[in-house]
Parts: C-alpha cells; sequence; structure tokens
C-alpha cells in the first residue's frame, strides 16, 4: 500500500470491473481507520488501494506538500505529545496499600481532546492526553507501573466506555493489552490465605 506522500496521485489506475482509466487523484476516497483510507473507482465504487496516513515524521520530512490546515494539525499534535507523559517512575505517587488494582479510563472526546486517568478507585494517581489504539501505550504504562510498584500491583483493568480508544480497529491491540496485564498478575503478590478477596 501506498503512504500518503507517494506518488500514487499521479500514478495511472485501471479498474479490471468496469475498466475505468485515470489517475490516483481521481480515485474516491473511501472507509478510515486510524492508520490508513481506502480508495476506490469513481465510476463502480469498487476499492482499489489503501493509503496510509502519514506520520508526523513523514508530514515534516514532506513540509511543502502539506496544506495549511494539515500543518496546524500537525503543529496541535506535536505540541499535544510535548504535554506531561508518564516516562518515568517518579512521576507516580507511592501507595500505602500492600496490595492494590489499578483502572485504566480513557473519555473518548473526539481524538484530539481525549484524557487518559489511571485510577486508584476514585482517585486519579496520573493523567495524560488519551491516544486512538492506545495499546501500545497501555503496554509502556503497564511497565512503568510495574517498575514503581513492583509485585503489590495486582491488576491494570480497562474500563468498558475505555475500549474504543484502546483498541480502535487494530486487530492485535486485544492481545497485546491482555498480554501486559498477564504480565502484571504473574508478578503480583497474592493474597494471603483468610485475606478479605
Amino acid at each position: 500500500m501506498p503512504n500518503f506522500y507517494d506518488s500514487w496521485k499521479e500514478a495511472q489506475y485501471e479498474c479490471p470491473e468496469c475498466l475505468w482509466q485515470g489517475t490516483g487523484a481521481e480515485l474516491k476516497q473511501g472507509d478510515m481507520t486510524g492508520e490508513y483510507f481506502d480508495v476506490h473507482c469513481p465510476k463502480c465504487g469498487e476499492r482499489r488501494t489503501s493509503i496510509f496516513f502519514p506520520t508526523f515524521e513523514q508530514s515534516r520530512a514532506n513540509w511543502s506538500k502539506v496544506s495549511e490546515a494539515d500543518k496546524l494539525v500537525v503543529e496541535m499534535a506535536e505540541e499535544r505529545q510535548r504535554q506531561e507523559w508518564l516516562t518515568e517512575i517518579g512521576q507516580l505517587p507511592d501507595i500505602p496499600e500492600p496490595v492494590f488494582t489499578l483502572t485504566w479510563e480513557c473519555e473518548a472526546n473526539g481524538t484530539l481532546d481525549s484524557k487518559l486517568f489511571l485510577k486508584l478507585g476514585e482517585r486519579v494517581i496520573f493523567q495524560e492526553p488519551g491516544i486512538y489504539e492506545g495499546f501500545r501505550r497501555f503496554i509502556e504504562i503497564a511497565e512503568i507501573l510495574k517498575a514503581k510498584y513492583g509485585a503489590a500491583l495486582q491488576d491494570l483493568i480497562p474500563t468498558p466506555h475505555s475500549s474504543y480508544m484502546l483498541y480502535g480497529d487494530a486487530g492485535r491491540a486485544s492481545k497485546a493489552v491482555k498480554d501486559a496485564r498477564d504480565q502484571i498478575r504473574r508478578a503480583a503478590v497474592l493474597p494471603m490465605e483468610g485475606d478479605a478477596q
């Protein structure tokens, strides 16, 4: 599949269904995921290919080709990335409980306006911008939490309404999150017999 800044708009396409011929710029945009969008024949509507959305790095490398509106989006997103993100254990509070579970709660107010909350019960212990298809971020944060809290951390549980932002359309996301949670649980302190469950 071509990347956004490849020469797909100038390339010639032929539709084997209706025999339409033309350039990629004439193709009609179809369905989108977080990573790519489909393009279809303008005559019969059959899908011809998919185009990967550009990364920030690709946009910067092709800055003269980026529209003014898209430049603004890139700059806003880069600024958002410079906001406070969880990167080290010193950013997390101490938790005195001998064992505990944390919750991953992501408010989906549109992908540019989302917030991720790490919570102990109702107490927010850390917040940062939410990411669509944030399962990779889940893995990173799980590692930081394990480093900070060790075996006292029993689990990191995503709330049901976090699913859209956490998994998105990525097929591998569910397994990646499950694997990260399994690693936390394997290292967790088990309650002593007779302790409250």
